[in-house]
């Protein structure tokens, strides 16, 4: 799933720069992508084993199902663009928008109620857990 346009007004940020999200209280960590040219983020968090509800609806709701996923490595979801809303147990893991873990990503340490609060609402496609 494509991201939506950007207005003409852009904020860059440099690869590695942590954003908090004190809403969700959520570390978020720009990375590259798998096929871009740069150097990884300076400041990498470790991931850890676990596993994931990704459920259909906000809130934790189940309007359309859910799908659970585990560790170790990175796990592909049979159901991309299914969660609006993450129950993560362990951790921290990284959710990408991209098949077998590539594309636009972000760490999760905990538990989010509304994904579109981090922007990725109905775009999680692949997930890294620890080893």
């Amino acid at each position: 799933m494509p991201f939506p346009k950007r207005s003409r007004r852009r904020r860059h940020l440099a690869v590695g720069a942590t954003v908090l999200v004190a809403a969700g209280g959520l570390a978020l960590t720009l990375v590259p992508s798998a096929n871009a040219a740069t150097t990884q983020a300076r400041h990498r968090v470790a991931l850890h084993n676990g596993s994931v509800i990704l459920d259909s609806g906000r809130n934790f709701k189940e309007p359309d199902g859910s799908e659970g996923a585990a560790g170790p490595g990175c796990v592909t979801l049979g159901q991309p663009g299914l969660a609006s809303s993450v129950v993560l147990t362990g951790g921290p893991i990284r959710v990408f928008t991209g098949r077998r873990c590539t594309g636009h990503s972000a760490v999760l340490t905990q538990s989010v109620a509304d994904l579109s609060t981090i922007g990725f609402d109905k775009k999680i496609v692949s997930i890294r857990f620890g080893r």
